[in-house]
């Protein structure tokens, strides 16, 4: 790392206008310092969207049970001992939440990994735990309510309430008969969740167990199990073996098991092994099994929801992301290594993504799917069961296009499948999580690009398109060698401004710190320019509005409303614009020093970026700044921004 300056971070060693998000670093020696924090980027943190921020080993000692799960902007997850398990990287300053449901007298305490120094007690307020700034260790002490003590369990308004994952392992127990227990199938007894519970996976390997399963071949569940949508994850049975392994092992005819959401489950059998259940034999109803790996050792009785379903009743399971006998993502393989279509027994859910214009119109109901918050962020996402047909709503095309084209593709590769996927408005969910998206066709210009008849720009969405096509390096081209391939398009074309333009943009002043509206007309790539060579007549005619915010090289040079010109410019208005550049940043046009005498407005000539003709001409354009010049980069360029006074 260099000591001569600040240039230097964990994370980049300089952030010149760039976007940071989401990066975190962990045991890092920056400039001398080991395990340094402060270091992201610049020899500072980036708190701003988690960009540049330092992120911890959380230990879980016995009896700790976290609300929380792992989330992009949480931290990461990463095998960092070589086990085979990842292990959670909170960021700090992260906020967790404690499940200490299900104790009573319970309390935390919080030591430095490191040196086992006991931290003070403000590390952990009303069970929520903030990540300090090193690696931690969180242990628990409390007693276990014994759920059999606190209710009758003989209804559903009484039943025996689970809140942590040590009062649901001693309901596997006494189902199992094991640990001293009596084995008990509590055949019309009632169980509810009260709380999401997560299995801690550290120091888990590939073959390795912290939970088993409730109810065996011998001693059955048969009571009613309603998980009332909570989650139960991390859980990892590797027993290949054994067979009836899943979070259920067996259930009898009475069973009744509903609404629990199963995730991030690894479970090997050796026959008979499933989510939900490795054999049913009663009810599985409105379960979600997201993200397992599930696999039998011997045979096809394994699936995703249930490995075998012995005479039992199906309805509305669905499982999402999984892994099945060594098959990624997979379909077909919901119960049985088959799926179950009566009642969606045992069907796979896929993600629709819709983007901006696209509103499905069908409402997520329990025979089309279920919706679930599966990356963190408070809001639910639906999952839609395959085959399911949704109704999407006509698209409203906007002024300033001509038509909308619906386009449904693979999320994960993109590729198009609209073909299959779509009729008319109605989308039929394929094997795969979709994105549906729209594309708008600008109205073309009117007019033939003559001086006599030019084309007529009177939509933002019609000055887009001439940025696109002057910005497309196609066509003919002069090669320059080391100063590589340059591009001269609509040479001796005519456009005019027919109407004032207006770009819409947040109300916010610096709106465009992170975000653009607009693209400059004429592009330098490094070793393709692509300039814009015709003539250009506002006609008067006001641009509004523009955003420009670059910060990285190469991408960034050359910003404003003309990026690269080698045209005649005249007559516009540019008004309300904030255009943020590395390098060669101006308002109506950048690159003034190539701008050589006059030409005047039928003047044709060769065009030559770099000899005395061939910028053509800037003139007439008014602008709304004071002091700084708006017209090109002939006064500032390094980092230059512009205000509308």
């Amino acid at each position: 790392m260099p000591a001569a300056d600040n240039s230097h971070g964990a994370i980049c060693g300089m952030s010149d206008g760039g976007t940071l998000e989401n990066n975190y670093y962990h045991a890092c020696t920056v400039a001398g310092t080991e395990n340094a924090t402060g270091v992201g980027c610049g020899k500072a943190d980036v708190t701003d969207n988690n960009g540049a921020v330092p992120a911890y080993v959380l230990t879980i000692g016995d009896g700790v049970s976290f609300l929380t799960a792992m989330a992009d902007n949480l931290g990461f997850r990463y095998d960092g001992n070589g086990d085979g398990q990842d292990e959670n990287y909170w960021r700090k300053g992260a906020q967790l939440t404690l499940n200490d449901a299900g104790y009573e007298d319970g309390e935390h305490t919080v030591t430095k990994t490191a040196d086992e120094t006991a931290i003070i007690a403000s590390a952990i307020i009303d069970n929520v735990l903030t990540m300090p700034g090193f690696d931690i260790t969180v242990n628990f002490s409390g007693v276990l309510i014994d759920w059999a003590t606190k209710s009758s369990g003989d209804d559903a308004d009484h039943a025996y309430m689970i809140y942590n994952k040590a009062q649901l392992d001693k309901l596997a127990q006494r189902v199992n008969g094991t640990h001293g227990e009596t084995a008990n199938d509590y055949k019309n007894k009632y169980f509810k969740l009260g709380a999401d519970i997560i299995y801690d996976t550290e120091g888990i390997g590939a073959t390795g167990s912290n939970y088993t399963a409730i109810g065996n071949s011998g001693n059955p569940f048969c009571g009613h199990f309603d998980g009332q949508g909570h989650s139960v994850s991390g859980i990892r049975i590797y027993s290949n073996a054994d067979s009836y392994q899943g979070l259920f092992g067996q259930t009898g005819t009475d069973a009744c098991i509903q609404g629990i959401i199963l995730t991030d489950a690894r479970i090997t059998g050796y026959a008979n092994t499933g989510g939900i259940a490795g054999s049913n034999g009663g009810t599985l109803s409105h379960n979600r099994v997201i993200g397992a790996v599930v696999a039998a050792t011997t045979d096809n009785t394994h699936g995703a929801i249930c490995g075998a379903n012995n005479g039992g009743t199906l309805v509305n399971n669905y499982y999402h992301d999984c892994t099945v006998a060594g098959v990624e993502n997979a379909t077909d393989k919901g119960c049985n290594n088959a799926d179950v279509d009566d009642n969606n027994g045992a069907m796979p859910a896929f993600l629709v993504t819709p983007g901006e214009g696209i509103t499905i119109q069908t409402p997520m109901a329990d025979d089309l799917g279920f919706s679930y918050d599966s990356d963190g962020d408070g809001q639910d996402e639906n999952y839609w069961r395959k085959g399911a047909q949704l109704i999407l709503a006509d698209v409203t095309v906007p002024e300033g296009y001509a038509s909308s084209t619906i386009t449904v593709t693979k999320t994960a590769n993109g590729i198009d499948i609209t073909s299959n996927a779509l009729n008319g408005t109605t989308l039929t969910v394929p094997t795969a999580d979709v994105t549906v998206t729209v594309t708008l066709t600008p109205i073309p210009w009117s007019g033939t690009g003559t001086k006599d008849n030019p084309w007529v720009i009177s939509y933002a969405s019609q000055l887009d398109l001439l940025a696109q096509r002057v910005n497309s390096a196609t066509g003919d081209y002069e090669d320059y060698g080391n100063r590589g391939k340059y591009y001269y398009k609509y040479k001796g074309k005519y456009f005019v401004l027919g109407a004032d333009i207006t770009y819409n943009h947040d109300d916010d002043a610096n709106d465009a710190v992170y975000a653009s509206n607009y693209t400059a007309i004429g592009c330098d790539f490094g070793n393709q320019v692509c300039f814009f060579s015709g003539h250009f007549d506002g006609r008067g005619h006001t641009v509004s509005g523009i955003r420009i915010y670059k910060g990285a090289y190469r991408a960034s040079i050359d910003q404003g409303l003309f990026g690269q010109s080698v045209g005649n410019i005249r007559g516009i208005t540019l008004a309300d614009a904030r255009i943020t550049g590395y390098d060669n940043t101006g308002g109506i046009v950048v690159h003034p020093r190539r701008c050589a005498p006059r030409l005047e407005a039928d003047e044709e000539g060769p065009l030559h970026p770099r000899r005395p003709q061939g910028c053509g001409e800037v003139n007439t354009n008014a602008h709304e700044w004071p002091t700084r010049s708006a017209l090109c980069d002939a006064c500032y360029r390094r980092d230059a921004r512009m205000y509308h006074e």
